[in-house]
């Protein structure tokens, strides 16, 4: 839908399919452990990229927000001698507000890392063994993703060399600091919970060890996943004070959830029914905007689809099982 919105603007439209392509390896052929998703190349790079940008980014919020402890400004003061040979001009462009974005965009990019590793690791621990591959970092997961992210740097990016507008909440920072963590532990839970039932990508056909999980985290939320990555994205854009993004990412992420939600769910009720009308009962979405009865409302006016049922996976990875098939509604 991006891809299609941004032909209207071709340099746009040809970067980011450019940047996609990258980032699924295309061009690697040569390479046999490159070649394919499966490669250990592949799954190795990441891995090392990854790390390498987060401990460099850890270091440098650890040492930030130990001179914080000082005050940029009284730092400054301090070594705001000069030599005459250009000092002066580097000390005024790293003043305190440079710094402290500084110190948020760090902030933000280790928990950016976090999250790409844990999606990765989790499905390789808890999940079936042929699932595993470089897809699971969720790297190159969408180009709606992409451009999300790079919408997203690039308006913190001209906040930080122009300082306009000047929005500098640490308050606001630390508050999606602690949403984005909370978020991520429900995300990573939700993951464990459905172990090898788990998919980031939507299944043809349902496997033998699909099964409807109600136990753990799905006990009190149906969507634990989407709920996880709603409010991430959200605290992500806290992190960095970027209103702009922060406000289009709620949107998106309300609009895509309010449509993807209610289409899943009279899939699961397809296929387990009563069960799944039951469960849902007794559960909840959490997401702005997405009511949680739609399942109590439709549940009694569907039934199995006359034709072949399949079931898979959730989009990312939500659901134990999900089906393709259509209700047919009952008069």
């Amino acid at each position: 839908m991006i891809l299609s919105m941004l032909d209207k603007f071709a340099f746009v439209g040809s970067a980011l399919r450019r940047i996609q392509a990258v980032l699924s390896f295309d061009g690697w052929h040569e390479y046999p452990h490159f070649a394919t998703k499966k490669g250990l190349g592949r799954v190795g790079l990441l891995g090392c990229l990854l790390g390498i940008f987060l401990g460099i980014h850890f270091t440098i919020f650890v040492l930030l927000s130990f001179h914080r402890q000082l005050g940029f400004s009284q730092q400054l003061d301090i070594s705001s001698g000069g030599d005459g040979n250009g000092s002066d001009n580097v000390i005024s462009f790293w003043n305190a507000q440079r710094l402290d974005l500084l110190w948020k965009w760090s902030m933000y990019v280790c928990l950016l890392c976090i999250f790409h590793l844990l999606e990765f690791f989790t499905t390789v621990l808890y999940n079936a063994p042929d699932v595993a591959s470089a897809d699971a970092y969720l790297i190159n997961h969408s180009t709606t993703y992409t451009f999300a992210a790079l919408f997203s740097w690039t308006e913190f990016g001209l906040r930080f060399l122009f300082l306009f507008p000047n929005i500098q909440s640490s308050a606001i920072s630390i508050i999606g600091l602690i949403i984005a963590l909370i978020a991520q532990l429900v995300r990573s839970l939700a993951m464990i919970t459905c172990g090898a039932s788990f998919n980031h990508l939507i299944q043809k056909s349902r496997k033998n060890n699909h099964l409807l999980v109600t136990h753990g985290i799905y006990s009190v939320l149906r969507h634990p996943s989407y709920f996880g990555f709603y409010f991430w994205s959200i605290g992500m854009q806290m992190i960095l004070n970027n209103p702009i993004a922060g406000c289009l990412s709620a949107l998106a992420s309300t609009i895509f959830f309010a449509r993807r939600i209610p289409y899943e769910e009279e899939s699961l009720l397809c296929h387990f029914e009563d069960e799944y009308v039951e469960y849902a009962k007794r559960t909840i979405i959490g997401i702005p905007f997405v009511p949680s009865n739609t399942v109590t409302n439709v549940g009694m006016g569907f039934s199995m689809a006359t034709d072949s049922v399949a079931v898979s996976g959730s989009t990312n990875g939500d659901e134990s099982s999900n089906s393709d098939a259509k209700c047919n509604k009952m008069d």
